[in-house]
């Protein structure tokens, strides 16, 4: 059976030296917790949890896009045929909640680096992130019975 969980330590290891040694940085863990948090706040951003606002409906708010040139195209092609009223409302939602799905992804996978990142400064491989997940799971079920 395949560990991707410990060839994505690997991959990531590889990343942070290449960044490192490109950029001539030197994160310590405290940074890279930081990036962790940043990476957390953008998720929670992308969730739309500012209930009291209105969302965004004009292609100003795909500016700011990560996503490949492409991917962006498409999306204001959509965008823009949704404004002018050729989609029906049910597929208004379902696009909406196409590109907020995947765009959720997207952070998630940006937190993941910097969690990989910061297992492998702690020297964590995947038995022992299993080993330590396993416990902390069992202690978390423990206290629901309490």
């Amino acid at each position: 059976m395949d560990d991707y969980l410990e060839k994505m330590l690997k991959m990531q290891d590889e990343l942070d030296s290449f960044i490192l040694e490109k950029n001539n940085a030197n994160p310590t863990l405290v940074d890279k917790c930081v990036a962790l948090l940043v990476e957390s706040i953008e998720f929670i951003e992308e969730c739309g949890y500012k209930w009291w606002k209105k969302p965004k409906t004009n292609d100003s708010s795909l500016q700011s896009d990560t996503r490949s040139d492409d991917n962006i195209y498409k999306d204001k092609l959509k965008c823009r045929s949704i404004l002018q009223g050729s989609v029906s409302s049910q597929r208004i939602e379902a696009y909406k909640s196409e590109i907020r799905d995947e765009r959720l992804k997207e952070e998630l996978i940006d937190i993941l680096h910097f969690w990989l990142s910061i297992c492998n400064s702690l020297n964590l491989n995947s038995e022992e992130i299993f080993k330590i997940y396993k416990k902390k799971w069992e202690i978390n079920f423990e206290r629901q019975n309490e």
